[in-house]
């Protein structure tokens, strides 16, 4: 029985954040390797980076709005 594309790209969605290079992916899965790249390689990059953080001004006037309601 055939795996659902999505299901097939939920798993390499999760060996590539266990640090499975994006190749060794669309290895494992030559028939949905053109409709996996774009995918695995947006989460790739999604995934390395930084993460966003407020500065300390914005922090200060959310702490600020909350305390005023």
């Amino acid at each position: 029985m055939d795996r659902a594309p999505e299901d097939i790209l939920d798993e390499c969605i999760e060996r590539l954040i266990g640090g499975e290079p994006v190749e060794a992916l669309l290895a494992a899965y030559p028939g949905h390797a053109a409709a996996l790249m774009p995918a695995l390689r947006s989460a790739r990059l999604l995934l390395s980076a930084p993460a966003a953080r407020a500065s300390d001004a914005a922090r200060l006037g959310a702490v600020r709005r909350m305390l005023d309601q």
